[in-house]
């Protein structure tokens, strides 16, 4: 049995997350109240950026298994569209989990 999870997208209040430690899925949709207690800011600077990531990261995850199912390339630039998709999908998924550019 699959559970289903908030709706996405999800974000993350202001920062610092020290103090406003909150993911919301909508306006008025607490997803979750991150615990802060020893960490350190930076890391509960990143857990709240990974967390609010996390239906993008899973959609990610689901386009790249779509992305492998399909035919193998007949061609050397079948496998490149492949292979630029994959690294699209894979560096946005990143990117925004890490609130980053890669």
């Amino acid at each position: 049995m699959t559970t289903k999870h908030t709706p996405g997208p999800w974000s993350r209040n202001i920062k610092p997350a020290t103090k406003y430690n909150t993911i919301f899925a909508g306006r008025n949709t607490h997803v979750c109240h991150l615990t802060v207690t020893g960490l350190t800011p930076d890391e509960i600077e990143a857990n709240c950026d990974l967390i609010a990531a996390a239906p993008d990261l899973l959609e990610a995850l689901k386009d790249i298994f779509k992305a492998n199912l399909c035919p193998e390339p007949k061609t050397l630039k079948g496998w490149a569209q492949r292979h630029a998709l994959i690294d699209r999908i894979t560096r946005a998924a990143i990117n925004n989990a890490e609130r980053s550019s890669l």
